[in-house]
């Protein structure tokens, strides 16, 4: 599983939710802090936990393995096939094996990786906070090239329809040949962006710090729409059927319309929401600051549940 349920970052999961109110079946204290999104695959969760990656049995929540380095991860990990990629501090992508822990490969990144790459097929698109976007031939993680983008980057990459899209701090998105890495266009938003921008249906939507959300038309760039929500964007939004979920540092969860960005509903949820919710089943989930994970229903933003 990749960050944002896969390489399009649409924030769909495509995991079944359990009727009613989801009961605790286990708890496990870690050391160390976990800054980033764990990632789940093949009845396991995937950790990034200060200069570790914890991998835990998704069932008992028994520690499989411990992968450590010497500075913080800072990206969610990614499953790619009996692979874990995983990045940070380090100036490296290391590769390792889903199933035991080790070691298989790694890459001088040359700079800290602050997103989790994108994996297609066998290749991994990943950017630098120094602003490079990196492309990676997969197992062996060696570098196919790198192309400077001359503007750091925090958010992760989107790949969707053949591209990559990248978005950088100075609110510059730019649509990305994923063979050399040169641009097709670019279009400036107007402020820094460090959510992943989410696509599909030719759609691209991006939200920025200032609470401005934006979608582009993945063909030549141009606007399709533009919206204000109420606080600044740090949670990559999500693309559902018919409507664009955006959870802002504010507390509040706004439902956009796809086509013409138009507010469906608005739901405060009364802390911080930095962490990006997960769409299932009709139901938007949300973590919040104050510990609690929300149940939205997607069609009136009304509370189904709170764990």
């Amino acid at each position: 599983m990749q960050f944002r349920g896969g390489a399009a970052r649409t924030g769909s999961e495509g995991i079944p939710l359990s009727p009613g109110t989801p009961a605790r079946t286990w708890s496990v204290e870690l050391k160390g802090t976990p800054g980033i999104a764990p990632s789940f695959g093949a009845g396991r969760l995937y950790i990034g936990m200060g200069s570790q990656v914890v991998c835990a049995d998704a069932v008992t929540g028994k520690t499989r393995w411990k992968f450590s380095a010497t500075q913080p991860f800072r990206a969610a990990p990614v499953i790619a096939g009996d692979m874990v990629l995983a990045a940070g501090y380090e100036k490296e992508m290391v590769v390792l094996d889903a199933g035991s822990g080790a070691r298989r490969a790694g890459v001088n990144m040359r700079a800290p990786v602050e997103s989790s790459p994108a994996v297609a097929g066998s290749t991994a698109y990943a950017v630098t906070l120094d602003g490079y976007f990196v492309c990676l031939d997969l197992p062996a993680a060696r570098e196919r090239y790198r192309a400077d983008l001359g503007v750091s980057v925090a958010a992760p990459v989107c790949v969707m329809d053949g591209s990559v899209i990248v978005a950088d701090l100075a609110g510059n998105v730019r649509r990305l040949n994923p063979d050399t890495g040169a641009a097709m266009w670019t279009r400036n938003v107007g402020a820094c962006v460090v959510a992943a921008p989410a696509g599909g249906a030719g759609q691209i939507i991006v939200a920025t710090e200032t609470g401005t959300v934006h979608s582009i038309n993945l063909s030549d760039g141009s606007v399709k729409w533009n919206a204000v929500v109420a606080g600044a964007v740090e949670a990559a939004p999500v693309f559902g059927d018919g409507s664009v979920f955006v959870a802002t540092r504010n507390g509040s969860v706004h439902a956009l319309n796809r086509e013409d960005g138009r507010e469906q509903w608005k739901t405060g949820l009364g802390s911080q929401c930095t962490a990006s919710p997960a769409l299932s089943d009709g139901t938007l989930v949300v973590a919040v600051w104050d510990g609690r994970i929300h149940a939205l229903d997607t069609e009136t933003g009304r509370e189904r549940y709170v764990i």
